[in-house]
């Protein structure tokens, strides 16, 4: 019996700690990403490119690479912005405006935090149209009709994406 206690709080313990590791971890991509916006005011470069059909706005700044991606066949926009230090990947951000609401639009925002190559933490969250705040909408309503987002823009397009975005536009950065 007191192996088992001694056995569950060891892995209390190893697991608590290792939440904290990785959330302090993200804080601290947070707050490099704060600094490198505050940072990348001019573009060092920008060009425009094509695949497919989809069109490509790249700025490129110091520890940063901004991508707005036109998808012709769907009309939808998405923002990327890859973060860097000391030339590794921190932080991948995607944002998707809803086509629906113009003046106050909704946002789908995708977050990835990395950590010597790999994904410590992904967020997926949607900000409101404030006009939406007091609507009654049901549990079962589909966002993507609701606010005009692609559906297309699942967790593994956007993966796939990023991968093919880092392929066509971090040479020679």
């Amino acid at each position: 019996m007191i192996r088992r206690i001694i056995f569950i709080a060891s892995l209390f313990v190893y697991l608590s700690g290792h939440s904290q590791t990785d959330s302090l971890k993200i804080q601290s991509i947070k707050i490099e990403s704060n600094y490198i916006d505050i940072e990348s005011k001019v573009p060092i470069e920008y060009k425009e490119l094509s695949i497919d059909t989809i069109k490509l706005k790249i700025k490129r700044f110091k520890n940063k690479i901004e991508i707005v991606s036109h998808f012709n066949t769907s009309k939808s926009e998405l923002k990327t912005e890859f973060y860097f230090k000391d030339y590794n990947l921190i932080l991948v951000t995607l944002s998707e405006i809803g086509k629906l609401y113009k003046k106050d639009p909704a946002i789908n925002y995708t977050e990835y935090y990395y950590n010597c190559g790999e994904i410590i933490e992904e967020v997926f969250y949607t900000i409101l149209p404030s006009t939406a705040i007091c609507m009654p909408i049901p549990l079962d309503t589909n966002w993507n009709l609701l606010y005009g987002f692609n559906k297309a823009f699942t967790y593994i397009f956007l993966r796939s994406y990023i991968k093919l975005l880092l392929a066509k536009t971090y040479i020679n950065n």
